[in-house]
């Protein structure tokens, strides 16, 4: 499946189950933020790398990463969002930036 189809996939399955009926950007960007507090609360008990209880044969980490990326995905499939070339314009930009991007972290 290309990306531009997980998109599309993506976003019609959150739509039919509900999660656009009364949504707004920022309670999606809300959304995204929760699933990066989710793996970082993994992280922190030190569950990371254990099986999901959701997706057993994924660890926590993956779950969530794939959560977090689901979710962008649906946004981005729901706002029309060229997603895909977004993220090769950006890569090869960022291709072209110095070490740490001149910063110290």
């Amino acid at each position: 499946m290309s990306l531009e189809e997980l998109i599309a996939e993506a976003h019609a399955a959150m739509k039919s189950n509900g999660f656009w009926e009364s949504a707004n950007l920022g309670e999606k960007l809300c959304l995204i933020h929760g699933e990066v507090s989710e793996v970082m609360e993994h992280y922190r008990k030190g569950t990371a790398a254990e099986p999901s209880a959701k997706i057993p044969e994924f660890t926590n980490e993956e779950e969530e990463l794939a959560d977090i990326v689901l979710r962008i995905l649906d946004l981005a499939g729901h706002r029309g969002v060229r997603l895909v070339d977004a993220m090769e314009a950006k890569h090869a930009y960022n291709l072209t930036r110095p070490f740490k991007h001149g910063r110290k972290f």
